[in-house]
């Protein structure tokens, strides 16, 4: 998602700042001042976002960001619908994929385009079974 003062953000968060602080044409650079929560937008979850002194995600070291990945497509699911180990498993073996170890997964939902509007927090979630699977 874009960063910008209308992103929209869960209710508990301050809603993010954006302010213009110089222009190419007036200061030789384009930069801006920023003031948001760390779970504003698109972004990754650490373990300390849920784990009392666990690890922050400048304590996760890089390399585990980087690896072979995929991709899979759930638009079919229903407002608040669980995406279970199961539902993967069979959207992976539509496409023959099989993960390895250590591969990321992008799962595609389309609610960024519901961003802003009461439908945004309606979006499917992650059940148990996906935790707990390998």
């Amino acid at each position: 998602m874009v960063l910008k003062t209308s992103t929209p953000v869960f209710s508990a968060y301050p809603q993010p700042m954006v302010h213009k602080w110089t222009a190419v044409i007036e200061h030789g650079y384009y930069s801006n001042i920023m003031m948001l929560a760390d779970h504003t937008g698109t972004h990754i979850d650490a373990p300390a976002h849920f784990i009392a002194n666990g690890t922050t995600i400048d304590e996760l070291p890089l390399d585990g960001f980087i690896c072979k990945g995929t991709a899979i497509d759930l638009l079919d699911l229903a407002p608040k619908a669980d995406i279970t180990a199961e539902i993967i498993k069979n959207r992976l073996k539509e496409k023959h994929i099989e993960l390895g170890i250590g591969w990321i997964m992008i799962i595609y939902t389309g609610y960024d385009t519901k961003a802003g509007s009461s439908e945004w927090f309606n979006h499917p979630g992650l059940d148990e079974s996906v935790a707990v699977s390998q």
